[in-house]
């Protein structure tokens, strides 16, 4: 409906919850294809949080179909995005970049280096739960045990709270 009034900007936000939706039914690839869609929109109106949001999709999406070779120009473009948003005073930790590194390191047997990304993802999420640890749980049981042993790791580096 938003876009039939010309109203890109909601009809993006709408769809954001779409791709989210998309990969957590594992439709990884309709989630590739909306995440694309996503970002092609948000470029052209030059919103860069939602092109960020559209590249979060899209690195789960490519991350869920192995397509592990496409990762890091996507991880690095979401990172210089995610750093605009702060520099313009938008609130944002990075938890998601890290995250996206930790397992793209550990796909790639970089273990020691996985769980530095991994800790870097817990401080910047204060040691709270944020919507993509369902994602990280959901692809570590995908993963080969290598994952697994990622969490281990990165328990044992970061301190616990009480």
């Amino acid at each position: 409906m938003s876009d039939s009034i010309g109203d890109r900007r909601r009809g993006d936000d709408a769809r954001i919850i779409l791709t989210l939706v998309q990969l957590y039914q594992a439709k990884f690839s309709e989630s590739l294809r909306s995440a694309e869609l996503l970002y092609k929109s948000a470029k052209e109106r030059l919103d860069i949080r939602i092109q960020a949001e559209a590249l979060y999709g899209k690195a789960w999406s490519l991350l869920s179909l192995g397509r592990s070779q496409e990762l890091p120009a996507c991880i690095q473009e979401l990172d210089q995005l995610r750093s605009a948003q702060m520099k313009i005073g938008r609130w944002h930790r990075k938890q998601d970049v890290y995250s996206l590194y930790a397992l793209l390191e550990a796909s790639h047997g970089e273990f020691a280096q996985a769980a530095e990304h991994a800790g870097k993802a817990l401080a910047a999420s204060h040691g709270g739960h944020q919507p993509n640890d369902v994602l990280i749980q959901s692809q570590s049981s995908k993963c080969n045990s290598g994952c697994c042993e990622l969490h281990e790791m990165a328990r044992r580096v970061i301190p616990q709270r009480s």
